[in-house]
């Protein structure tokens, strides 16, 4: 019989490491949005810890962080879940909020024997597996008669001359789902824009080696606009837009630049209408990316809390800490929804920490 891992005890950077009681804690803690969730629970008197898997992540600097682990693991992996699992028998916390992909797919993973300790800040399934999937959500969306890009999907390489024949180029190819696991390695995978057969063919070969399906997409270069909503038991309670003026890389990367907007009244029915159609409860940012006429098309949904959560914090609508509440039964506030704000994303994530 095989003798199951001993896990690595985790590290801890701040605190005392004796026995603890915490209200949530915060995985992923490079992440800018896991830096601005520890600030917002953490003044409103919650206690919060904060994980990562090294010693140099923002959240563990901020006063708010009150106890700050290293887990000596590569995120995603089983190793990553005993120490994880480790921890919470030795300190338990009330909820658990990640927001890196592959950490997701991990407590998706091991989610009914967590849930059992704990409540995890992710939608419930299988809504939460419709939103990952880019395929599953643009077919969600067609019906609801929203506009989704032109698309071919790919499953193999066989696949590519149809699609270099029906979309052309240039193009946009991108993952079904963002984080991909062939049971040996992982990746977090991106859009790319091709403008050559060739760069198609990497760029769909890079997604279908892990076995799953690229989407070979018409490219879209218009205003790239975002609505973000906190949905629980059939009641939106809060609202945001925003749009990106600036992304790393430029296509379908991280919004470095970004400013609050008023729900524009198209895509703010459009994705409200698709985030009730899934049943998606907790948080969730729909994406979309508007043609040279400014007609808005679908993009994707992120169904975790995003680094432009930020903004929203700023702008009043403290998305950390209703996603900490939802769904319990004291979430009973009123509709939600921005003002003006403007923030910068990684560009100065470590120069303004705390």
């Amino acid at each position: 019989m095989k003798q199951a891992a001993i896990p690595i005890p985790a590290q801890f950077l701040r605190g005392s490491s004796a026995m603890m009681r915490c209200d949530a804690l915060v995985l992923d803690a490079a992440l800018r949005q896991s830096l601005v969730t520890v600030r917002s629970l953490g003044r409103r008197r919650l206690e919060v810890a904060a994980a990562e898997t090294h010693d140099h992540a923002p959240a563990f600097a901020s006063r708010w962080c009150r106890r700050g682990f290293v887990f000596p693991a590569k995120e995603g992996t089983d190793a990553y879940q005993a120490i994880l699992e480790h921890w919470l028998e030795r300190t338990g916390a009330r909820v658990l909020i990640a927001s890196n992909d592959a950490t997701i797919a991990l407590l998706r993973r091991h989610r009914a024997r967590l849930e059992s300790r704990l409540r995890l800040a992710l939608a419930p399934e299988p809504a939460l597996a419709i939103a990952i999937n880019k395929e599953q959500t643009l077919a969600i969306a067609r019906g609801l008669g929203l506009c989704v890009p032109r698309e071919v999907v790919v499953r193999d390489g066989g696949d590519l001359p149809a699609a270099l024949k029906d979309i052309g180029l240039p193009a946009v190819i991108k993952p079904s789902e963002s984080w991909l696991w062939n049971e040996r390695e992982g990746a977090r995978l991106g859009a790319q824009l091709a403008v050559t057969s060739a760069e198609a063919r990497r760029a769909v070969e890079a997604v279908t080696r892990f076995g799953e399906a690229a989407l070979f997409q018409q490219l879209l270069t218009g205003r790239r606009e975002a609505v973000s909503f906190l949905y629980a038991d059939g009641e939106v309670y809060a609202r945001f837009a925003q749009w990106a003026q600036r992304t790393s890389p430029p296509l379908g990367g991280n919004s470095v630049l970004r400013q609050s907007i008023a729900v524009p009244p198209d895509i703010g029915c459009q994705a409200e209408s698709l985030v009730r159609e899934i049943n998606l409860e907790g948080y969730s940012e729909v994406e979309f990316r508007r043609d040279a006429a400014g007609a808005p098309y679908l993009m994707e949904i992120n169904p975790r809390l995003s680094a432009s959560v930020e903004v929203a914090v700023r702008a009043g609508v403290d998305f950390p800490y209703l996603l900490y509440q939802c769904p319990a039964d004291g979430l009973r506030l009123l509709v939600l929804e921005g003002s003006a704000s403007r923030g910068q994303g990684d560009d100065d994530l470590h120069a303004r920490h705390r």
